[in-house]
């Protein structure tokens, strides 16, 4: 069973909607050479996008049967009641359906919306979540995307799943370097560039094509802060500047008005597209003299690959998840630098070096393809066995904080990624003073009653004293385990300094992760000391 209701949602035209339709549509042709499974079936909604041309399309794309229950939607309220009801009704579903709820494994292909309550049904198979990114925890400083309570309690998908799969391997590094889950559980599958059609202008509007009628700059982006968009906008003015003003800044995507304001300002030669065609979309990647990608923070970069196939010169941003995709194909810039944007954005426009940089495109284009992805995912589907499997053993992590905020707050939450992989993890966490902070702990579900648990492994972490300092917290972290009541295992008190944000503290570019790989090194010795 596969939930398919981002489907039904307005991401359906965008990358969420179109990596769920790529790939899925190629799983399911594996399968039919394979036959791994004797059925595949559609979870959708009866309370979403439900109709007769939506639901064809699907049918379309994605060849098997759709299955239209009853599932609460718009969690923005409610969240926890309408997650138990979803939970409630893909169990009634399951055991009423199949003789034995464990012949079903699930996948939700998109935990985090809040147009529905993603859930796993109680009983069922092997349970598997497709992971987009971690932005939204990234930027949190910055833009709260989604209310703490909803965004932190899909975190907890991630522990009740068997395995996690990944759309690039920087999002999978930061699964593990973030939240503290174990390599062994997740797996990158990548993804390819969406169909594109031989260079059609029939499909082109009007609008489209008076935009067209001059050197251009293709900037495929979104009216959210990781996007970047203000320091793009002034390193395409600077290169403008350079090149007599000749070239256009075609936005695609939809802005509001005061956006566009705000960018025009900075630059009158930018033009907003608002969401256009995909046959749209396509002929301008091939008519752009080059693509400019300037995010900070993304999944996979799927407009890269996009300008891939057309063979575009790409002038990108210098992160981990593009660099992935080659170090060699793209004109990399850092972000952070409007002026190396410029610069970047100029070479790329000359095709400077462009043999090299076509070369190591044609790789990209070999590489990231759907039947490899599908290949991916479906091979580790198809090879989870639950049947075999020992149920895990019960354990309790005890977390004693002056406030979220503190060194042990973070190496709790790896320890509990950590513990996952071998554990039923229950937590107790004392929080002496609530503070909002970019961190699940609070939400996790599974929350401990400490009556009879004398025999019961009990980790505690606690911070024995904190020392504020400019721009870091730096305290004295405590840990002790307990395996019964006879043996317990304390470790000596060390210092543990850790940046408050994650990779983005205070929107800066450069960071050191250092402390982040410090504090999981940590939770994998107290894991191993078990």
């Amino acid at each position: 069973m596969i939930d398919c209701q981002i489907l039904q949602t307005p991401a359906f035209d965008r990358g969420m909607g179109k990596y769920t339709i790529s790939i899925l549509k190629t799983f399911i042709e594996k399968n039919k050479i394979e036959k791994k499974y004797d059925n595949i079936q559609l979870v959708l909604s009866k309370n979403l996008e439900i109709s007769g041309t939506r639901l064809e399309y699907i049918k379309n794309q994605i060849n098997v049967e759709q299955v239209l229950l009853d599932l609460p939607v718009d969690i923005s309220h409610q969240y926890k009641e309408k997650h138990d009801q979803s939970v409630k009704k893909l169990t009634l579903y399951v055991e009423s359906t199949y003789k034995k709820a464990e012949d079903v494994d699930f996948l939700i292909m998109a935990p985090f919306f809040v147009g529905f309550a993603s859930a796993f049904p109680e009983k069922c198979g092997s349970k598997f979540v497709i992971v987009y990114d971690l932005t939204p925890q990234k930027i949190w400083h910055k833009l709260k995307i989604f209310p703490d309570d909803i965004y932190f309690s899909h975190y907890n998908l991630f522990f009740e799943a068997n395995h996690l799969f990944t759309i690039s391997h920087a999002v999978r590094d930061e699964m593990v370097l973030y939240l503290g889950l174990p390599e062994s559980k997740l797996s990158a599958i990548d993804g390819g560039p969406f169909m594109q059609e031989e260079n059609k202008v029939n499909g082109v509007s009007e609008t489209s094509k008076k935009l067209l009628d001059k050197p251009f700059i293709l900037f495929p982006s979104g009216s959210i802060v990781h996007k970047n968009n203000h320091r793009a906008v002034e390193g395409f003015a600077k290169f403008n500047r350079l090149h007599d003003d000749k070239y256009r800044l075609l936005v695609t995507s939809t802005f509001s008005e005061d956006d566009q304001r705000n960018l025009k300002q900075i630059c009158p030669a930018v033009y907003f597209t608002g969401n256009i065609s995909d046959e749209e979309i396509n002929y301008m990647y091939t008519k752009a003299d080059a693509v400019l990608f300037a995010s900070i923070a993304e999944g996979l970069g799927m407009p890269v690959l996009e300008a891939s196939v057309s063979e575009t010169p790409v002038a990108c941003s210098n992160i981990p998840v593009l660099r992935e995709l080659s170090g060699e194909a793209f004109y990399l810039f850092d972000p952070s630098d409007v002026q190396d944007i410029a610069d970047k954005l100029t070479k790329a426009v000359a095709r400077e070096n462009w043999v090299k940089h076509l070369n190591a495109i044609r790789i990209v284009q070999k590489k990231y393809t759907w039947e490899r992805s599908a290949t991916l995912l479906f091979e580790k589907m198809t090879s989870a066995s639950t049947h075999s499997s020992r149920p895990k053993p019960s354990c309790i992590l005890v977390v004693k904080v002056n406030n979220l905020n503190s060194p042990a707050s973070y190496l709790a939450e790896r320890a509990l990624g950590q513990l996952s992989g071998q554990y039923q993890v229950e937590l107790l966490l004392h929080e002496k003073r609530h503070i909002s902070a970019p961190l699940f702990l609070s939400y996790y579900n599974k929350q401990a009653k400490m009556n009879n648990k004398n025999n019961t492994t009990t980790i505690t972490i606690s911070d024995t004293r904190n020392i504020l300092k400019i721009g870091r917290e730096s305290s004295r972290v405590h840990v002790e385990i307990r395996c019964s009541k006879d043996h317990n295992t304390k470790y000596t008190s060390r210092r543990v300094t850790l940046d408050k944000m994650l990779e983005l503290k205070e929107w800066q570019y450069k960071t050191n992760a250092q402390p982040w790989q410090l504090a999981h090194r940590l939770a994998e010795d107290i894991v191993s000391n078990l």
